[in-house]
C-alpha cells in the first residue's frame, strides 16, 4: 500500500515544468470544480458510512434536524480540531490508498495532521456507523470500530441521540425516518 499526501482540496497547475516527484501518487475520480485553479476529488473513507448532506434524522424530543450537515460539519471540526492540532494547521491529512468503491473512488484510511485515523474520530462522535463488510481484511479495525460506535450509542453523541435511517437505506430511498424538513 502506499501512503499519500491528500489536501481534500487538490490544485491543478498548468504543468510549467515536465519534472514530477518520485513519490507522485495518481488519484482517479471524478472532480468537482472549486475555481478556476481548483479541483476537489472525492475520497470514500474505508469502513464507515454517514449521513449524506440532505438526510434529516429524528432527535430524543421527536424533532427533526439535518443530521446530514451535522455529520459534515463534524467531520471538518473533527479534523482541524486547532486544540489537537495546534501549529499544524496547514499539515496535510495523510491517506493510506486501498482501492476504489463500487463507484470507481478511491477508498482510503485516513488520518488527521497529528496521525489520527479520520473513521474513528466520526464513528467515537456518532457521526458515522461501522460497515464490517468493508473491514473484513482489517480484524483489528473492525474491532476498534465496533468499540467507538458501542461507546457512541451507549452516550448518544451525534446520530445516536435519537432515531436515524441508515445512509445507505435512505440513499435507496426508502428511510422512514423524518423525510422531510419540518416533520
Amino acid at each position: 500500500m502506499m501512503q499519500i499526501s491528500v489536501r481534500f482540496t487538490l490544485l491543478v497547475v498548468l504543468p510549467l515544468l515536465s519534472v514530477q516527484p518520485s513519490s507522485a501518487q495518481s488519484l482517479i475520480g471524478t472532480p468537482k470544480v472549486i475555481d478556476a485553479d481548483t479541483l476537489s476529488l472525492a475520497v470514500r473513507l474505508i469502513g464507515i458510512d454517514a449521513p449524506e448532506r440532505w438526510q434529516y434524522c429524528m432527535r430524543a424530543d421527536k424533532s427533526c434536524y439535518p443530521c446530514g450537515t451535522y455529520a459534515r460539519n463534524a467531520l471538518k471540526r473533527l479534523m482541524f480540531d486547532p486544540d489537537r492540532i495546534e501549529g499544524r494547521e496547514n499539515e496535510a491529512a495523510s491517506c493510506i490508498n486501498l482501492g476504489t468503491d463500487g463507484h470507481g473512488r478511491p477508498v482510503m484510511q485516513c488520518f488527521t495532521p497529528d496521525d489520527i485515523d479520520i473513521g474513528s474520530l466520526l464513528v467515537q462522535a456518532g457521526w458515522a456507523v461501522v460497515r464490517p463488510e468493508f473491514l473484513q481484511d482489517e480484524p483489528e479495525a473492525l474491532d476498534a470500530y465496533l468499540a467507538l460506535q458501542t461507546e457512541a450509542q451507549q452516550s448518544r453523541r451525534g446520530l445516536w441521540q435519537g432515531a436515524f435511517d441508515d445512509p445507505s437505506l435512505w440513499r435507496q430511498k426508502r428511510g422512514r425516518v423524518c423525510r422531510r424538513a419540518g416533520r
